[in-house]
């Protein structure tokens, strides 16, 4: 199993934090988010990572080095301009024919990494894609019509979406949609073969799941982390 962790972002939201450090460096508890990450993955099995990197990447790679502390093999890609979640994939050179799991370098989460993995290899999609539910709060009264006559109103009500988690698996055929050297979203690639009628698959990812995107986030992963 090999897996590539995208760790390129600015995480302008988490400013000033970022300013002098790139976010998968950032401290929950004692260890950065991205090493973290990296004992997860060897946990489930993972020995090859691939590390995609853009702001500030020189001191993750010389904080992990080859990966031979933690007990991995890792090497790296570094963007020279922002490729989004998706386009920095193919300056890896994925071309065996094996699959590759990817993770954002700022999810945390308790699912294991090597049941999504075999799940895709189970199921042969083109693209496994990891969800998490996310509940939207609309403060007005929601109206309910057909035909222009109102039929009834919901009262505030809170809906529930499947969204994506940052966490997915990706077979050679959906590495080969992606553009070369052109900024491009794994929402770009999930769309793109929904449309071209390719097989997509869901994995529910259940229990913990945070993403680290904004202070608040950053404040609750490193609470967590030490009532645990």
């Amino acid at each position: 199993m090999r897996a590539a962790i995208l760790a390129g972002g600015e995480g302008r939201r988490l400013r000033p934090l970022t300013e002098s450090v790139p976010k998968p460096l950032l401290p929950v508890g004692d260890k950065p988010i991205l090493q973290l990450i990296i004992e997860q993955l060897r946990r489930d099995g993972f020995q090859d990572i691939h590390i995609a990197t853009g702001y500030r990447g020189e001191m993750i790679e010389s904080y992990f080095g080859d990966g031979s502390s933690s007990g991995v093999n890792i090497c790296y890609s570094h963007e020279q301009q922002p490729l989004g979640t998706a386009g920095p994939l193919k300056l890896i050179g994925l071309r065996d024919g094996r699959p590759v799991l990817v993770v954002n370098g700022d999810i945390l989460t308790k699912a294991s990494f090597a049941d999504i993995y075999n799940s895709h290899k189970k199921y042969k999609p083109v693209l496994t894609v990891c969800t998490v539910p996310h509940s939207v709060k609309v403060h007005y009264g929601v109206l309910q019509s057909n035909g222009g006559r109102i039929s009834g109103i919901i009262e505030k009500p809170e809906l529930e979406y499947d969204i994506f988690a940052g966490i997915a698996v990706l077979s050679p055929e959906a590495i080969d949609c992606i553009p070369d050297g052109q900024p491009y979203q794994m929402t770009d690639v999930i769309e793109n073969l929904c449309n071209n009628g390719s097989p997509v698959l869901a994995y529910p990812i259940e229990g913990f799941w945070l993403d680290i995107g904004r202070p608040e986030q950053y404040e609750e992963a490193n609470n967590l982390l030490a009532a645990a």
